[in-house]
């Protein structure tokens, strides 16, 4: 048991890349979130308030960390 759980954690620091893998859809979906995000970014600024200016940025920045 021991040696399986020195191992598994051998492969997860060797190959990080593998287990943190997204698919190809979720890298798509996530690009098109930030996209949506910074085009709603662009109209508040032009045609919004101030509290439409601040949502804007913090979905925004919640698109890019995602």
């Amino acid at each position: 048991m021991r040696k399986l759980i020195i191992t598994g954690l051998m492969l997860a620091t060797a190959l990080p890349g593998v287990a943190q893998a997204q698919t190809a859809r979720e890298v798509r979906e996530d690009a098109r979130d930030l996209r949506d995000a910074r085009r709603d970014l662009q109209d508040a600024r032009r045609y919004g308030d101030r509290d439409d200016r601040r949502d804007a940025r913090r979905d925004v920045r919640d698109a890019r960390r995602d």
